[in-house]
């Protein structure tokens, strides 16, 4: 006993006592609870039990890896019932989906989030860039970065070379005007790197879309290229899609960039990010879009104009003179498009174009400064606004706005630029600039299925400011303040109602495959070509795609509409929102700077129609000239048809699908295709 009154004693049984509990607690009771539980079993999303799956070969070398970098050490997987828990991570733990875990991974620490539902929080894209280097995503995180999981390509240094002389705004993407290699300048330092580059094109674009859906298709580089001057086509022409399953010819979408020289994830790091995207799948689509409205700006300070002057240098004369520059109320300068170069532009530009372009800099500067002066509140709320900018956003939009942050190599689609103002979710047709709330929107909800997040962790007022410090960045192809206006809530198209259907409206076919309503929609579908784009089974791989590849000048895939799995939630991949009101937003509006159309004038066009049925049916028109405007207003309208006549003249094919459902288009024929099949109907003039 005396022994244990002593330091040494009491300290030693005090430190074996704790280690026993914390054995005891954190690793004998779970792993006998875990064993104890004999049936990998669990009570998914809609109250079923169901199987938790056994894992992939991939998955299980995945959690391997995990075990090895010693991940455990500080993320958890499991949410506890407590706290509410469930609100940060999602739903609670069960005791089956431990069951085929063993070691089990529970952890204590969470240093880092809990990963047991990471699965569709995140797309690859942001996991592979957060392992290269975490703050390439999250600029405070303590991760250290996983290098020695990738790969360097072989052709990094020449093909990042060949972007950087070739990338005319400094994006990190060739200039689109380089995209046909003949269009290229004979220049020494181009033809060095290209006759420098691996002829056999094992670094060739790795990453395409398979007819099943499947996001990541491998390519046969060695088939697809041949010699130094296929490998070039493959990645100018070609881009980093230019897989075609058939002959392996070029059919990309054009794109050269910094994403081409990536590193690549090794084995051990592709099974990891397997293991990670399924952790929380079992459970069934428990994850939802955020639904979110677009919310209307309150007040914000006045604006004054200024005017100033400034020493530039005249380009006509080349002398130095003083300068006078003025912007009007209301109205925030915009940096002229061309006072920055880069690349080639830079490296061959006359010193006429350099003393332009120094000109117009120093133009923007004194502005910026004399009018930061004459508004002391929009000068703070764009200081502040940089601040949180700096640390939430510069790391995959870049510090100057042009969606090359660091993080940005590893993202197909890239980040957006905001230097060109292209965006595609908002509230206002044609090319207009988006509302505030647009923005704001965006930056709350996050947009599914791409890198960006939801930041509605940040305030309100923290979300404005970061609105007002992005549309500072701006570009303008003229001086000063031209171009559409910002926030013009009068030029937002109005949302309808989404209509309440009951399952009354919705009657079934003969064979019960599709309420008519369904077919109606097909029908506008394939009257409209949305096939052509997003392929007839809304797979994204329709024939005219391409048209469709530009996004920032980077790739854009038209949107996968169906689940590619059981476990998929295809509303997860609309970034603009999965809502009717979404939907509708974007048909109506289109979507700036890819294929996607507005489908307005063809709908005006069908209600035009529909009120000259009224009319003729209200005056009483003769039969005849009724039923020609019913057949023109159907065509318009793109309804399903069950007239004979219709069918007859091939308007409309009834048949079966490819999965053997009763099906029902409305083919796009032109006038001179039914003229020469002979085929006329009554109202020939639609």
């Amino acid at each position: 006993m005396k022994a244990l009154e002593r330091f040494g004693g009491v300290s030693i049984l005090g430190g074996v006592g704790c280690y026993a509990f914390a054995l005891t607690m954190l690793i004998l009771a779970p792993y006998l609870n875990v064993k104890g539980y004999a049936e990998a079993k669990i009570i998914n999303v809609d109250g079923e039990l169901v199987d938790v799956p056994e894992y992939t070969e991939n998955e299980a070398h995945g959690r391997e890896v995990y075990i090895k970098q010693v991940c455990w050490h500080c993320h958890s997987q499991y949410v506890r019932p407590t706290n509410e828990e469930y609100l940060r991570f999602g739903p609670v733990s069960q005791p089956g989906e431990s069951v085929r875990d063993v070691p089990h991974l529970y952890s204590t620490r969470r240093t880092g989030p809990d990963l047991s539902r990471e699965g569709w929080l995140r797309v690859d894209d942001w996991h592979i860039a957060h392992f290269w280097d975490p703050r390439t995503t999250v600029r405070d995180s303590p991760m250290p970065a996983f290098p020695w999981l990738f790969s360097e390509r072989m052709d990094a240094a020449k093909i990042r070379e060949l972007v950087a002389l070739l990338d005319s705004n400094g994006d990190g993407i060739v200039d689109k005007k380089w995209d046909d290699r003949t269009h290229w300048p004979k220049d020494p330092e181009l033809e060095d790197i290209i006759d420098n580059l691996d002829t056999r094109g094992v670094d060739a674009p790795t990453y395409k879309m398979s007819d099943n859906g499947s996001d990541q298709w491998p390519t046969n580089p060695d088939a697809l290229l041949d010699g130094t001057e296929g490998l070039m086509n493959a990645y100018v022409a070609g881009g980093h899609d230019a897989y075609n399953k058939e002959n392996f010819s070029n059919t990309g979408d054009g794109i050269l960039s910094d994403y081409d020289a990536a590193p690549v994830m090794t084995k051990e790091g592709r099974n990891l990010l397997e293991y990670i995207q399924q952790m929380g799948k079992p459970l069934g689509k428990w994850r939802k879009p955020i639904v979110y409205g677009t919310p209307l700006r309150g007040p914000t300070p006045p604006m004054r104009g200024v005017s100033t002057t400034y020493e530039g240098v005249n380009p006509a004369t080349g002398a130095t003179e003083e300068m006078t520059i003025s912007i009007g109320d209301g109205k925030m300068p915009q940096r002229h498009r061309d006072a920055r170069r880069y690349g080639y532009h830079l490296k061959n530009a006359s010193d006429a174009e350099k003393r332009d372009s120094e000109n117009k800099q120093k133009a923007y500067d004194a502005l910026m400064k004399q009018w930061r002066t004459e508004n002391p509140d929009w000068d703070r709320r764009l200081k502040d606004g940089e601040t949180l900018y700096n640390r939430h956003c510069a790391a995959c939009h870049g510090d100057e706005g042009r969606g090359n942050g660091a993080g940005a190599q590893f993202m197909l689609i890239r980040p957006r630029d905001f230097t060109r103002a292209n965006y595609r979710y908002r509230s206002v047709s044609g090319g207009g600039m988006p509302l505030d709330g647009d923005l704001y929107r965006s930056l709350y909800r996050g947009l599914p299925g791409s890198a960006m997040p939801s930041w509605k962790e940040l305030s309100s007022n923290e979300l404005w400011l970061l609105v007002d410090y992005v549309k500072s960045f701006r570009e303008s192809t003229e001086d000063w303040d031209h171009g559409t206006p910002w926030n013009d809530v009068s030029a937002a198209t109005p949302l309808p109602q989404v209509p309440q259907i009951s399952a009354e409206d919705l009657p079934e076919t003969p064979d019960g495959a599709m309420t008519e309503l369904l077919l109606r929609g097909r029908a506008v579908y394939n009257a409209f070509t949305c096939y052509s784009c997003h392929g007839a089974e809304g797979r994204g791989d329709g024939p005219g795609w391409a048209l469709g590849k530009r996004e920032n000048e980077g790739l854009l895939r038209p949107r996968h509409l169906r689940p590619k799995d059981a476990q998929d939630i295809a509303a997860l991949r609309f970034r603009g929102g999965a809502e009717p009101q979404d939907i509708w937003r974007a048909m109506m509006n289109g979507l700036t700077g890819v294929g996607m159309p507005t489908v307005r004038p063809a709908f005006e066009s069908g209600w035009k129609a529909a009120d000259e049925l009224a009319a003729l049916e209200k005056a009483g028109a003769p039969a005849e000239q009724i039923e020609a405007a019913r057949l023109k207003a159907r065509k318009k309208l793109l309804v399903p048809l069950k007239d004979p006549r219709m069918i007859e003249a091939g308007i409309v094919v009834v048949g079966t699908d490819d999965n053997g459902n009763y099906a029902e288009f409305l083919p796009q024929v032109t006038r001179s295709a039914r003229k020469r099949s002979g085929r006329w109907v009554v109202g020939d003039d639609w």
